[in-house]
């Protein structure tokens, strides 16, 4: 299910998953690109930091003195990612709340139910 969210400023409408982000889960890994895209630019820099750590251990260490590091950094990523599949829509939607956006539709079940999952007051948006 979807909410709509809505920029009172300009007008513009976009629309947010309520729920998990598959998109978040299996590609948040790599440089943080969706959470760049959802504008979650600073877990987007966390994760692009752990992709280049990553990186550069597997570069400038050698094989056999890079295992246990290499271990954190792989459980790292995969925690983050599991974070981020149930919680970059989350994120991204009270972002642009926060930010001025309303609810589209206020009555509809959509916004209901993300008022509800995201923990918001009635009151908000």
């Amino acid at each position: 299910m979807n909410v709509s969210l809505r920029n009172k400023t300009t007008g513009e409408i976009r629309s947010i998953k309520i729920g998990w982000s598959w998109t978040c889960f299996f590609f948040s890994s790599v440089l943080g690109i969706p959470l760049f895209i959802r504008g979650l630019n600073g877990w987007g820099t966390m994760m692009a930091a752990v992709a280049v750590a990553d990186s550069l251990l597997h570069m400038l260490v050698a094989p056999e003195n890079v295992t246990g590091a290499r271990f954190v950094l792989r459980f790292i990523e995969l925690a983050f990612s599991i974070f981020f599949g149930a919680s970059a829509n989350q994120l991204a939607g009270k972002r642009l709340l926060e930010n001025g956006w309303v609810f589209a539709e206020p009555t509809a079940p959509g916004t209901a139910m993300a008022r509800q999952k995201w923990r918001l007051p009635n009151f908000l948006g």
